[in-house]
């Protein structure tokens, strides 16, 4: 876990950097979201969720605490329901950030100046402060007794 504790700030401090050299390009240049889009969005989601290693221990820990509280029966046809549930509510989740996404980049131009060099990278470097503390909170503070 630590590791991945570790990793985990490493990827979003890459995130911000990728997010914030890439929003800083011309409009006539290609960019890197243009060579990835020539491949099938299946295959692109499939191979994002594989690297997301952060999502395992986030669901491995969610299911466990659903079924040792008893909010979720694992008989017999009752677990097929929650993980179509899951995976229900994950994908229009998704999908609804996509749809959000995708209309502020058509319809405003300011998306691409301002938001993409600016707000996603100050967001990731957010999340890496945040995973920062936690990580210091976790593995070096010394707990003083009482």
């Amino acid at each position: 876990m630590k590791v991945i504790d570790f990793f985990a700030i490493f990827f979003l401090l890459i995130l911000a950097c990728t997010f914030y050299f890439s929003g800083n390009t011309s409009l006539n240049s290609p960019s890197l979201l243009e060579k990835y889009a020539a491949f099938s969005p299946f295959l692109i989601g499939l191979g994002l969720s594989a690297i997301n290693f952060v999502q395992v221990p986030f669901w491995t820990g969610w299911n466990l605490y659903l079924m040792n509280e008893n909010y979720i029966l694992v008989a017999k046809r009752l677990k097929l329901y929650y993980i179509a549930g899951t995976l229900a509510g994950t994908f229009a989740g998704m999908l609804s950030l996509i749809l959000l996404l995708s209309v502020l980049a058509q319809r405003t131009t300011s998306f691409s100046t301002f938001v993409v060099p600016v707000l996603f990278p100050l967001f990731f470097v957010v999340l890496a402060l945040f995973q920062i503390i936690k990580v210091y909170k976790k593995y070096f503070s010394k707990k003083m007794p009482l």
